[in-house]
């Protein structure tokens, strides 16, 4: 049994923590694919808005600073022919291109408050040029006058040092919207650079990480394997340990008969020679008679206690549970040991409580269990010792399991057990180091087992040199096969 603890639950604890750590990597590679798809498509929408701006804003921008531009020459070249000539259709043209770049500033000033503050900025000094331009050639050169003027060198001369401004300012503007096509293609190249690194490196991370949960996945299996093995070596060493245990019993049982066979012959004939079937004892005889019978029944009680052991461990002890009056049968219990005790020179109190209700138990086993108790308290309490007997309702906090218990003690003012003892007692073929009589130790092993197996318990508390206190805890109702609690 205690190979097959060692084996499997450690195989079982093994897997589920390399599982955590397979399922980490495979969430792994799954992000790393999403990031995958999802980095390219940021990437290609930061790419086709920068795209869009250079396609929809700053080449037409340019454009349409060309266009200004020219219209700019050709009203200059307009206003010259109406100076020299006074033809109308020179002016008549210089107010058609005049209109024409006043549509185009229109156009150009939605796209400029698209780009950067310095085209904004380049803008608004070009129409403030213009406009002062357009001024001073309608309060200059297109003043009315009554002949041509044969002046016209000095009467443009006025305005050509502010048409030239508004020439430079056309040509910085456009050289600032240059400058932000230049600006805005070198983000676009850095854009898609980087959709290639991102997208390189990406993939590289999910090829480790599919690598990663590959290595993950064999070292599962190969644990799985290693505890599917350990899982078969483990009920073959079970089924070793049920093989064990039913060849014990059986041998158990067959020795039991054998032996118990002739000591109770031999306990047959010394009773015959206590009756006097072969003549009167003398008092010496008698004496050494009894002492065989009580060794021929310690002898039987331990063939009882090795075979009821056994049975327990094979799961074939059986209880047969009835309604039960609990002080009357722990007052037959303490009559059957009250002549013990007393020629051990002990005195055995009983304290029956009134309040205690019918349970539903098995008195045999109730018998037989408080009957070791009282038995190992009278050989190793020395004497003058005092054995008490208390039965009494267990209060909520105390009991060892859910809904409504009873407690028998059996208390002795003994020399105590040590704590570190205190737990041995109840194995198999164990005594305390304060035991001052021989025992086999199995008296209270197999009454521990019988308690739990009415679904209560036995517990002990005891200090060295002030005795011992046993507790026979039962519950009212136990269901059939119900185990008690076991110890923390």
């Amino acid at each position: 049994m205690s190979r097959w603890r060692r084996l499997y639950p450690r195989s079982v604890a093994d897997l589920p923590v390399s599982s955590r750590v397979g399922t980490a990597a495979l969430a792994f590679v799954v992000l790393s694919l999403a990031v995958l798809v999802l980095v390219p498509v940021v990437v290609q929408r930061q790419t086709a808005r920068l795209r869009a701006e250079l396609d929809d804003v700053a080449d037409p921008s340019r454009a349409l600073v060309t266009r200004i531009q020219f219209a700019l020459a050709r009203e200059q070249s307009a206003l010259r022919g109406y100076l020299i000539s006074g033809d109308p259709e020179f002016l008549e043209r210089y107010r058609e291109m005049t209109a024409a770049e006043q549509r185009t500033y229109a156009e150009l000033e939605a796209l400029a408050y698209s780009l950067e503050p310095s085209v904004i900025q380049r803008f608004a000094e070009l129409r403030t040029l213009a406009d002062q331009w357009h001024e001073r050639v309608e309060e200059v050169e297109l003043s009315p006058r009554s002949t041509p003027d044969d002046d016209v060198v000095p009467r443009t001369a006025r305005s050509g040092s502010l048409f030239e401004d508004v020439l430079r300012a056309t040509t910085a503007l456009d050289t600032t919207i240059a400058e932000v096509i230049r600006k805005r293609r070198g983000e676009v190249r850095a854009m898609e650079r980087l959709n290639v690194i991102l997208t390189a490196a990406l993939v590289g991370v999910a090829l480790l990480s599919a690598l990663v949960l590959a290595r993950f996945a064999r070292r599962i299996q190969r644990l799985a394997e290693a505890a599917e093995a350990r899982r078969r070596e483990a009920e073959e060493a079970l089924a070793e340990v049920r093989r064990s245990t039913e060849s014990r019993e059986r041998l158990l049982r067959g020795i039991t008969h054998d032996v118990k066979n002739p000591l109770g012959a031999a306990d047959g004939y010394a009773e015959l020679l206590e009756m006097g079937l072969r003549g009167a004892l003398t008092p010496e005889q008698a004496h050494l008679v009894a002492g065989v019978r009580r060794s021929v029944h310690s002898a039987l009680d331990i063939i009882g206690d090795l075979l009821d052991l056994s049975r327990a461990e094979s799961g074939h002890l059986s209880v047969e549970r009835a309604p039960v009056v609990l002080p009357e049968v722990v007052r037959e219990a303490a009559e059957d040991h009250r002549g013990a005790a007393q020629v051990a020179g002990h005195t055995l109190e009983l304290r029956l409580g009134d309040d205690v209700p019918l349970l539903y138990t098995d008195a045999a086993r109730v018998r037989q269990v408080l009957g070791n108790l009282l038995s190992n308290a009278v050989k190793y309490v020395p004497a003058p010792g005092c054995i008490t007997v208390v039965v009494r309702r267990a209060e909520e906090e105390e009991h060892p399991g859910p809904g409504k218990w009873v407690a028998v003690h059996v208390i002795d003012d003994g020399p105590g057990i040590p704590p570190e003892e205190q737990e041995a007692v109840f194995l198999e073929l164990q005594r305390g180091s304060t035991a001052s009589s021989a025992g086999h130790g199995l008296g209270l092993a197999i009454s521990r087992r019988i308690a739990r197996l009415l679904g209560g318990d036995l517990s002990l508390e005891s200090e060295p040199g002030a005795g011992a206190r046993f507790t026979l805890w039962l519950p009212l109702r136990a269901e059939e096969g119900e185990e008690g609690p076991s110890p923390a």
